[in-house]
């Protein structure tokens, strides 16, 4: 008869193999995030999640929603927004929550219990540095083995995203590179034509109003001859 924390382990590991696989052989970075979050509440119950990008402006931290999971009616949703479509109003200060702040300062996974539910967060790293995390909530506690299983799934996304970074970007500059350039452009003009199309159509006094706050632009430098 086998122990039954192996079994509870063995009945998990398949299908969150299976899960990586899928994971791995994607480029694309909102069916990535999809996948962790659906994986998740999958094998592991997660009630509420969410994808959160980290940037520093200025000498402000902020956090900005990039998938979110939610449960509805007994329905899970997963949402996702494009981070090249991120708005002011879409951030977050990062002052006053200490749940966040802590594994990005620490560089750690974060586990905060009460009666009632158990948070877990994971902060991304690149070259150390943190760039994302990824926030789970259940109401259940985290037993060890699955703490230990989370740790190491999240440690292999993490590695595959810095390889997907890796190709985005353009060794000598470090900035997004032309094809990373083209196929979010294509993404982006997408959705305006989505939006386009089920707008009505603009007057000519429109076209005089000042821009909205959705509205998306492109602008184009040419930085000493730089090409």
């Amino acid at each position: 008869m086998s122990d039954p924390a192996t079994g509870t382990i063995s009945s998990r590991l398949l299908p969150l193999l299976q899960q990586l696989r899928q994971v791995a052989g994607e480029k694309d970075r909102d069916r990535i995030n999809r996948y962790i979050l659906d994986t998740l509440a999958k094998l592991y119950g997660i009630e509420d999640g969410a994808i959160y990008l980290y940037f520093l402006h200025g000498n402000q931290h902020w956090l900005a929603i990039n998938a979110a999971l939610t449960h509805r009616d007994g329905e899970r949703e997963i949402s996702s927004i494009d981070p090249y479509q991120l708005n002011v109003h879409a951030r977050q200060e990062l002052e006053g929550l200490p749940h966040l702040q802590t594994p990005l300062q620490e560089g750690t996974r974060y586990l905060e219990e009460s009666p009632h539910w158990q948070l877990l967060v994971y902060p991304l790293l690149h070259k150390d540095t943190p760039y994302a995390l990824i926030e789970l909530q259940r109401a259940t506690p985290f037993a060890a083995d699955e703490l230990e299983e989370l740790d190491q799934f999240i440690g292999i996304l993490q590695d595959h995203l810095n390889l997907v970074r890796y190709a985005e970007t353009d060794t000598l500059t470090g900035m997004l590179n032309r094809k990373t350039f083209d196929e979010n452009l294509d993404r982006v003009l997408a959705s305006v034509h989505e939006c386009d199309a089920e707008s009505a159509p603009v007057s000519s006094e429109q076209r005089h109003l000042p821009p909205e706050p959705g509205m998306i632009w492109l602008a184009v430098m040419d930085i000493d001859h730089f090409k």
